[in-house]
């Protein structure tokens, strides 16, 4: 099953290296967060986002804040893209690296197809 996935960064080359490893999911990207954000709130459905953490204006963890009181099903559905840390550690978000490891990125998308609530007959946000 295809999956919609959101990626955040403001690096264009980790966009487009990220994109590569995700085939065949379909890939949405966005340089900052604010422009996510923008996705979402015009009916963008996704699946999961994958985000860096220092995006240019909203950082990663301030999007994650936005999604848990927006989209708090999409909330549990969002990874880093980060060298592992003690705080992002304590939000309990997988972190993946930056570079994100290709094998880490498939598990990440395996457990997002796993955990599909289309599989449920239930909507991700409405």
């Amino acid at each position: 099953m295809q999956l919609t996935v959101l990626v955040l960064d403001r690096d264009p080359l980790l966009l487009q290296s990220v994109g590569r490893i995700l085939r065949p999911h379909r890939v949405l990207q966005a340089t900052g967060g604010l422009l996510g954000l923008t996705y979402l709130r015009s009916g963008q459905r996704v699946d999961g986002v994958l985000a860096g953490v220092d995006l240019g204006g909203l950082t990663g963890p301030e999007v994650l804040m936005e999604l848990s009181l927006e989209y708090p099903e999409l909330a549990t559905r969002f990874a880093f893209m980060a060298p592992h840390s003690a705080m992002l550690a304590s939000e309990g978000v997988p972190i993946l690296g930056r570079p994100p490891n290709p094998e880490a990125l498939r598990a990440w998308t395996a457990t997002l197809r796993r955990e599909d609530p289309r599989v449920q007959n239930r909507r991700l946000y409405s």
